[in-house]
Parts: C-alpha cells; sequence; structure tokens
C-alpha cells in the first residue's frame, strides 16, 4: 500500500516521432511502503485512442522503466467503484504500523496456509481464544493485515464492516504477501 503520494510531483519531457518535444505532468506519484515508486495517470477510456495521448503514455513508460518506476493507467472502468471505495477508506485507518501484531500474523499465517480460506468471524474468535487477545485487538490486527495486502479478501462486491463490525461471514485468504512473507 501507499505510504505516501503527491499530486502532479513531476513533468516528463519527451520527443514525439516527429521530433517535437513535449512536457506532460502525471496525476500522481505514490512511494509505497515496500519502497516502490508508482506513477499514476488518470484518463477517459474515449481518449486512449488518440496519438497524442498514446505517445505521451509510451514516453511515460520508457521514463518510469529507466528510473525503475512503475506506471499505472487508470479508467473510469478501473477506478474503485462505491463498495470498494468504501472498504479501502474503512481500512485506511489501520495502516500504521501500531496495529501490526506479530502474534496475531503468525496464527493468521498458520491458519491460512496451503490456500485456505475462512470466514473472518469464527478466524477472530478463534485467535482472540487461542492467543488469548481482546477481540478487538485481534480486530485491528487483520484489517492492518487486509491494508496491506498480507491477508485478502473481495472488497468489491460487499462492505466489510456492517453496523461498526467486520461482517462475520467474510471470506479471507492469504495475499501474495501473506504467502511468500
Amino acid at each position: 500500500m501507499a505510504s505516501e503520494y503527491r499530486s502532479q510531483p513531476i513533468q516528463f519531457t519527451f520527443t514525439d516521432a516527429q521530433k517535437k518535444t513535449h512536457t506532460y505532468v502525471p496525476d500522481f506519484m505514490v512511494w509505497k511502503t515496500t519502497g516502490e515508486v508508482e506513477i499514476h495517470e488518470v484518463t477517459l477510456t474515449a481518449r486512449q485512442d488518440k496519438e497524442s495521448i498514446q505517445a505521451r503514455e509510451q514516453a511515460a513508460r520508457e521514463i518510469c522503466q529507466m528510473e525503475g518506476w512503475r506506471y499505472v493507467i487508470h479508467t473510469e472502468a478501473t477506478l474503485p467503484q462505491a463498495t470498494e471505495e468504501a472498504n479501502l477508506l474503512a481500512l485506511y485507518r489501520y495502516r500504521p504500523t501500531i496495529y501490526a501484531n506479530t502474534s496475531v500474523s503468525s496464527a493468521v499465517r498458520a491458519r491460512l496456509l496451503g490456500g485456505a480460506s475462512r470466514e473472518i468471524g469464527p478466524l477472530i474468535t478463534e485467535i482472540a481464544q487461542v492467543l488469548p487477545l481482546p477481540r478487538p485487538t485481534v480486530v485491528s490486527a487483520l484489517c492492518h493485515l487486509l491494508w496491506h495486502q498480507v491477508i485478502e479478501t473481495d472488497l468489491t462486491s460487499r462492505l466489510l464492516f456492517v453496523n461498526a463490525a467486520l461482517a462475520p461471514d467474510m471470506i479471507v485468504r492469504l495475499g501474495e504477501k501473506g504467502v511468500h512473507a
């Protein structure tokens, strides 16, 4: 996940096929907690066919590749929709390391190894009993793991929180970062 971002952070200069010089200011630069850097551009799908846009995107990809950055284009089709946005906003507060709990992380990994999926409600209850920890500590640690993609769930089709509590039947599994940790 993102550690920091900045709007219109940098100006790229490039030369097109007709040897004309252009400048381009991407929408966002994101510095991820992993050390990765991403340049993000938000545009409309309808604009993707324009030759000038294609040249700009190609130049941006090349510049990003030289810098070791990732170039990401978002359109109205790829931006988070209402449910995913609500879920991300709900998880956002759990990004700080104060919510990390190594005991909970270990317990979750042990229970989800090998591709296992579990309902989050029973998982919370089991971990709270085994460790023993208060439920709010376990919930906060699980939300931290969700934000950092150590565990994952479907954020697009339904809300994670119902009546200010995690939906107990929400299915979680290890994310890519959880498998390789």
